[in-house]
């Protein structure tokens, strides 16, 4: 039994002196998990927006598929990331790497939170779609919101896409008046609800393009 347990310890420590001293780069796998994450979004959204436009329930259903299907590409990514850390941690040779994972964690844990209020969002355009109308002033603020969101996938491989994606964000996110958009689109407690859904996730995207949570809750109108 000793012997066994010395040959685990050895084992284990050679695999630690192999990570750090032989390492793969885990950035190149972390970002390409993260801009899976984001063209599926993209797609999901997209399809979100044409229902919305068309008042098509069947396509309003395939939205909903989607946007249910992103977890899968969000677990992937923070698994890569954790790994990507841990290597890091560990590495000397990945010492300037270990920024950009942090600042790709951060990008992470928002957009998760971003894709479960697409979710929302998907659920009430079904419900919405019940009636039939067209929806073209929901729709294009998602759509506006959808364009934030590409932005800040590719500032997964360039930083320097961060405040064009915040200036995006902040533009839409400025005009999320429920009450008053809801008016224009028809006035109906629906509308009321399926634009107050959108408010949550420009916030989402905001601070996933580096903005603190209280500058991007101030930049939305108050409800």
């Amino acid at each position: 039994p000793f012997l066994r347990l010395i040959d685990g310890v050895v084992g284990g420590i050679a695999a630690l002196l192999v990570t750090a001293l032989v390492p793969r780069s885990p950035l190149r796998a972390v970002t390409r998990d993260g801009r899976a994450l984001v063209a599926a979004f993209d797609a999901s959204a997209a399809t979100v927006v044409q229902a919305l436009r068309r008042g098509d329930r069947i396509r309003a259903e395939r939205g909903l598929q989607k946007a249910r299907a992103l977890q899968q590409l969000v677990d992937r990514w923070s698994v890569s990331l954790e790994s990507g850390i841990a290597i890091a941690r560990i590495s000397p040779f990945l010492r300037r790497q270990r920024a950009e994972l942090q600042r790709q964690a951060r990008v992470r844990a928002n957009l998760d939170l971003a894709v479960r209020n697409l979710r929302v969002i998907a659920r009430r355009s079904l419900y919405a779609c019940d009636d039939g109308r067209p929806r073209p002033v929901v729709a294009d603020l998602l759509a506006e919101l959808t364009a934030g969101a590409r932005l800040i996938g590719d500032a997964l491989d360039d930083i320097s896409f961060e405040p064009p994606a915040r200036e995006a964000l902040r533009a839409v996110g400025s005009r999320l008046d429920p009450a008053a958009l809801a008016r224009v689109e028809g006035g109906s407690s629906v509308d009321v609800n399926l634009i107050g859904a959108l408010r949550p996730l420009a916030v989402d995207l905001l601070t996933a393009a580096g903005m603190s949570p209280e500058d991007a809750r101030s930049a939305l109108p108050r409800a």
